[in-house]
């Protein structure tokens, strides 16, 4: 697996954002394409992400049932790293009813997360690519829409206070 590390996979003030829209009422989850023997890394490294004293909220980490072997096989023949996460979303989507979807956001770094994320039923304009630099974009347009970091008003705008009976 790739260097996890503050410049590669964390981004500055993430902890902030997703421990700003858990206080609001959201559950994250956490999804990685990576396989089932790197899930106990993944979920250390998760776990230990500390920034200004705010750890990354507590959510189930979902990863590919496969093996290394068969990830690289199936990344290096196709190109896409969906072709895992489109069907776990649209398949978790379809344990809820029909007029709800409990999937209202998702943030990558790649196309394809965010087609997966779509496939899902997830608002386009809710799918956010995360720049290194803490820059948020909509990534269905590629639209500029803030920067999270010590932006109280993004987490208010994209995940404002959900009721109690809600969450």
């Amino acid at each position: 697996m790739a260097k996890m590390g503050k410049n590669h996979y964390t981004r500055d003030g993430i902890a902030r954002l997703y421990h700003g829209a858990e206080q609001n009422g959201y559950r994250v989850i956490y999804m990685t394409s990576c396989p089932i023997n790197r899930l106990t890394a993944i979920d250390t490294y998760l776990r230990g992400i500390r920034q200004q004293n705010i750890k990354m909220p507590s959510g189930p980490l979902l990863c590919n049932p496969n093996y290394l072997k068969y990830v690289m096989i199936r990344k290096m023949w196709n190109r896409r790293r969906d072709t895992f996460k489109r069907p776990f979303l649209q398949n978790l989507r379809s344990l809820f009813p029909s007029y709800t979807n409990p999937l209202v956001s998702g943030f990558g770094a790649t196309s394809t997360d965010f087609a997966a994320y779509i496939s899902a039923g997830i608002n386009p304009f809710s799918c956010f690519r995360i720049t290194p630099s803490g820059k948020v974009f909509v990534a269905s347009s590629d639209e500029e829409v803030g920067d999270y970091l010590d932006n109280e008003e993004f987490i208010q705008n994209h995940f404002p206070m959900l009721d109690r009976c809600d969450s």
